[in-house]
């Protein structure tokens, strides 16, 4: 997955910081399930700020929606995170519901 097509401008700190922890919390977790799904993506708010000389839109905030499944067990966790400073953040203060990452999103992740 490692394409500047599915990249999009990250805060540093936030990147290296409370995304990563996210993102080896999640990779520690597949081996602990049968299967783990996650989609990642960007959110914009209102007129998003736009860099470079190709004018790359920064999303306000990045999600992750994972639904990971072992036998009869199926767990679904999302995490909404602002793109923006968060410096000695931990992942679960932005964990939230599906429901507010597909209203943010306009996405809808699961068949009902």
């Amino acid at each position: 997955s490692f394409y500047l097509s599915n990249a999009v401008p990250q805060d540093a700190s936030m990147n290296s910081g409370v995304w990563r922890v996210l993102e080896e919390q999640i990779r520690r977790s597949a081996g602990e399930y049968d299967s783990v799904v996650v989609y990642t993506g960007p959110v914009y708010c209102g007129t998003p700020e736009r860099i470079g000389a190709s004018a790359v839109a920064v999303p306000c905030a990045l999600y992750k929606v994972t639904r990971s499944a072992k036998a009869d067990y199926e767990t679904v966790k999302c995490y909404l995170v602002p793109n923006t400073s968060l410096k000695g953040r931990k992942p679960a203060e932005f964990e939230t519901g599906l429901a507010e990452v597909e209203t943010r999103t306009g996405l809808v992740f699961f068949a009902r």
